[in-house]
């Protein structure tokens, strides 16, 4: 260890990290949050007492199980294609306006484009 640690001091993240010898602060910050250590939250900071540094390595952890890493392959079922929407033919202009019937008369005074 990096120096004497007093059981009733409050020390920083920093300073706990040099009292492990060197350990980085965000190490430090993943020991709080996994509970290896007892933190506490002052402001925005975090500070840990000068015991729980020394409980935290006499402190028998209990082994966590361990997960299974097994992975279990299954064969996937083809994928069905999407049904494509039938599309409806466009109409033409006869079929909107019906059978051409014209009356020349009311033609006359009209231009024919070509």
């Amino acid at each position: 260890m990096g120096g004497e640690i007093l059981a009733d001091k409050l020390y920083t993240v920093e300073e706990v990290g040099a009292l492990l010898g060197g350990v980085h602060r965000r190490t430090v910050w993943r020991m709080l949050r996994k509970g290896v250590l007892k933190g506490r939250h002052i402001g925005r900071r975090w500070y840990v007492l000068g015991r729980d540094i020394l409980a935290a390595g006499t402190e028998p952890q209990a082994e966590e199980p361990k997960a299974d890493k097994r992975v279990v392959l299954r064969k996937q079922e083809p994928r069905a294609k999407p049904k494509r929407k039938k599309v409806k033919p466009k109409a033409s202009l006869a079929d909107l306006v019906g059978p051409a019937t014209v009356n020349v008369e009311e033609l006359v005074g009209y231009r024919l484009i070509q």
